[in-house]
């Protein structure tokens, strides 16, 4: 993170592998953004803004990346999939339960919600 004056850099992750992608919630207090782990498998992942209490919020065998937020904060939207089959996924933040938006062979990726 760094302020909008170039100053104050700082670093979020601190995690083994790979980090990209990350997005504000609609309130600012959390970020959600997607990497690799020791295994080399993709999760999204939530932090604080301040980088604390990351957790990993798909821990999937599949891969899991492009996160994006409900406007209300409470769902994220993601890809996931393996070997050239990706759909769009989406998952609530408090009950984790994930519904299957696309399936359809081939690559959906990069969801948006619409306000």
């Amino acid at each position: 993170m760094i302020n909008s004056d170039g100053n104050n850099e700082r670093r979020l992750t601190n995690k083994a592998g790979y980090d990209s992608g990350a997005k504000f919630s609609p309130y600012g207090k959390q970020i959600a953004f997607y990497g690799s782990n020791e295994s080399n498998q993709w999760d999204v992942y939530l932090m604080d803004r301040d980088g604390t209490n990351l957790y990993n919020l798909t821990n999937d065998i599949i891969e899991c990346y492009s996160p994006s937020w409900s406007p209300d904060g409470e769902w994220l939207v993601y890809t996931a999939g393996r070997k050239g089959n990706y759909n769009i996924w989406k998952i609530n933040l408090k009950s984790k339960e994930r519904i299957q938006l696309t399936k359809t062979d081939g690559r959906n990726e990069s969801p948006v919600w619409k306000k």
